[in-house]
């Protein structure tokens, strides 16, 4: 009985460690890493609710350059519309982000998350009103727009060659 509880205790353990969103703690390149501190104490000073907003960091690879898109968003726009494009869903700093498109590449070596499962990880446990009305309509959930900051990262290789802030 006693090899019976431990077994049990041992799964839901690895279950609940598997499940968990992965903290990042660090990026493979110096310059990103600086940008993205910068970018989680600028939000850290505006107002972020926790389980509803995340960092939507893009990555998009263009011939010899990577151009990373940084900004401040919420609901679950991008979580219905860009599945197939999402790496994963971290914790950076105490900031959820979001990593979709060109991954990994020469400044972030992040593999895509495989196990990861947007809606029932994602949707249904923050937005479960928008994914009410995804399954209706599937156009009826629109993304969010929010005025704040957002950065835009271009290495060439692994060096930074542009590095823009803008607030919309």
């Amino acid at each position: 009985m006693d090899k019976i509880h431990y077994l049990l205790l041992v799964t839901f353990l690895t279950f609940i460690l598997i499940s968990c969103k992965k903290e990042l703690k660090t990026w493979k390149n110096v310059d990103f890493d600086t940008a993205m501190e910068k970018y989680c104490k600028y939000i850290d000073s505006v107002t972020y609710k926790k389980d509803f907003d995340y960092v939507y960091v893009e990555a998009t690879k263009r011939n010899d350059s990577t151009e990373f898109v940084i900004y401040l968003c919420g609901g679950s726009y991008d979580f219905l519309n860009e599945k197939e494009r999402i790496v994963g869903f971290y914790v950076y700093k105490g900031f959820d982000i979001l990593l979709l498109g060109d991954f990994p590449n020469e400044i972030v070596n992040i593999k895509k998350n495989i196990q990861l499962s947007t809606i029932n990880k994602i949707i249904l446990k923050r937005y479960p009103g928008d994914y009410e009305k995804f399954l209706i309509d599937e156009h009826s959930v629109g993304p969010l727009i929010y005025d704040y900051m957002n950065m835009t990262l271009i290495f060439k290789g692994e060096k930074l060659i542009k590095f823009k802030r803008q607030i919309f």
